[in-house]
């Protein structure tokens, strides 16, 4: 379905602040309050986090290859 280029417009705005700008000041903000190296011990947990809710949320496969990639 195509949508008016002003709905594409405020999408892309919203998507560039919260899963760009918002995240990377967060995560500044994160490491400057606990430190570089739990801040990165905690980022380790992302990737794993996101599949597992992926297929709690979405029911989404959980294959062979992301559970090897996820050691």
């Amino acid at each position: 379905m195509i949508q008016p280029l002003q709905v594409y417009n405020n999408l892309s705005a919203i998507n560039a602040v919260f899963c760009t700008v918002l995240p990377v000041f967060l995560t500044m903000i994160g490491i400057a309050r606990i430190g570089a190296l739990a801040a990165s011990q905690a980022g380790i947990i992302e990737p794993v986090s996101t599949m597992f809710l992926g297929w709690w949320l979405l029911g989404g496969p959980i294959t062979s290859w992301q559970i090897a990639g996820s050691w």
